[in-house]
């Protein structure tokens, strides 16, 4: 059978397996990917007026208008949002519930459990919008280039030294960090890390010069927008991505053809550090190795963790409630010591687990873990049928949820919309795997 016969089975069967999706049409796309588009620019969220309305409520509020028909009159509806994940995500919202309606702190509950729910509303949405172009294509451009645009602003603020788009850092003194348009420079710099192997990917699998020009043109912003946020655990994070994506593409790389390409990327990216990285900069990747001695910030972040376990102790099964920790650090001796307002834990998982106790946090291990599951057995799947460069998006995908498991470990985001859409992306490449699985049968039958 000719590819394009190939191609075309494959869409229809995927994308449209009893009847066409009426309500993916350009407004709706536009709407999901402009939602999407919009999550590095916290700054530029808010509608003039009206500080505590974001441009992207408005947009999912219409989104919500065009589904809303579909949900309620069609049965097949409810089959694109179907994915191994649910199982998991479902159990864990279920414990957060309990947790808020037990805890002695409602009000921080209610809130934490807001998002929970959000979560579960946002994987939806995902699953519902997404399509095979929309998972290979669009979306990857879609999250690059908006993390760019906040990386730019972020280095233009490091380097003409604007008030709205910096802050300082204690270590070293006297310097402002790049910040830019988001909500914080280490929030910034794990959108530049999650993009990333999405850009790396792209210039792989480029087929035209200038596709692969604008590629590596994107890395290289990104990574000048990386060293202008100062961030410790993006530098961190960042060297380990590269480390994943260096062992990952190792056999795509390390061969003749590719040499002149490794040689040539080896040397801008040597120039550009000499160029744009800043001895601040390495004064301040250096404090890492002080350990707790670096900065009150670091010092603080170790005095999260015996609060943390302390608040575990008393609640070990289910918690007190999502994003209670911020109240129980402001009751303890250090906090009051300190004269310390309410703190995040800056501990993804210490958050689950203060909030949703042991069942919680072993549901969420048990979410993360179906998570990379998927993207492991769709690479396989796609691997086997010798389609390399949907293996390779897949592959990049994983490589990007994982850095966000990495950077949990350092901050307090359960929520992060890059880390719900990667919930999404793996409910979806299992999904595609198992329907190209059954094609590829059917067609060597």
């Amino acid at each position: 059978m000719k590819k394009i016969e190939q191609e075309t089975i494959y869409h229809n069967f995927v994308i449209n397996p009893s009847r066409p999706r009426s309500y993916i049409n350009p407004f709706s796309k536009f709407l999901y990917y402009a939602i999407i588009f919009v999550s590095p620019f916290y700054k530029w969220r808010s509608i003039p007026g009206f500080p505590s309305l974001k441009i992207d409520y408005v947009m999912a509020f219409f989104l919500a208008i065009i589904l809303m028909p579909h949900i309620l009159t069609q049965k097949e509806f409810f089959e694109y949002i179907k994915g191994n994940v649910w199982k998991w995500l479902l159990l864990f919202t279920v414990v957060a519930l309990i947790s808020t309606l037990l805890s002695p702190y409602p009000h921080a509950a209610w809130r934490g459990f807001k998002f929970i729910v959000l979560i579960c509303i946002y994987v939806a949405l995902n699953l519902l919008m997404l399509t095979e172009q929309g998972f290979k294509n669009t979306l990857p451009k879609v999250i690059v280039i908006s993390v760019t645009i906040a990386a730019l602003t972020a280095a233009i603020g490091f380097f003409f030294k604007i008030e709205d788009w910096t802050a300082p850092v204690e270590v070293p003194a006297g310097v402002l960090a790049g910040r830019g348009v988001a909500v914080s420079a280490n929030n910034l710099s794990l959108m530049i890390v999650f993009a990333f192997p999405l850009m790396w990917h792209w210039f792989i699998y480029s087929s035209r010069a200038f596709s692969k020009q604008m590629a590596l043109i994107l890395m290289i912003l990104n990574f000048i927008g990386l060293v202008s946020t100062f961030s410790r655990s993006g530098f961190l994070l960042f060297n380990i991505t590269l480390f994943m994506l260096i062992f990952q593409y190792r056999h795509k790389f390390f061969t003749i053809r590719y040499l002149g390409v490794i040689l040539s990327v080896f040397f801008i990216v040597i120039v550009v550090v000499i160029l744009f990285i800043p001895k601040s900069y390495i004064e301040r990747q250096k404090s890492l190795l002080l350990g707790t001695r670096a900065d009150t910030s670091i010092e603080r972040r170790a005095d999260y963790i015996p609060v943390a376990l302390d608040a575990f102790k008393k609640h070990p099964l289910i918690g007190t409630g999502m994003y209670t920790f911020r109240i129980i650090w402001t009751k303890s001796e250090r906090a009051q010591k300190l004269r310390i307002e309410e703190r995040e834990a800056h501990n993804t998982y210490l958050d689950v687990l203060v909030g949703t106790g042991i069942i919680g946090l072993t549901l969420f291990f048990a979410l993360i873990l179906q998570c990379i599951k998927n993207f492991s057995q769709a690479i396989k799947v796609f691997e086997s049928m010798n389609d390399e460069e949907t293996a390779s998006i897949i592959k990049a995908y994983r490589i990007s949820f994982i850095a966000i498991l990495i950077d949990f470990l350092t901050y307090s985001v359960i929520e992060h919309n890059f880390f719900v859409i990667g919930i999404a992306l793996s409910a979806f490449a299992v999904k595609m795997a198992e329907e190209a699985k059954i094609i590829n049968n059917s067609m060597l039958t």
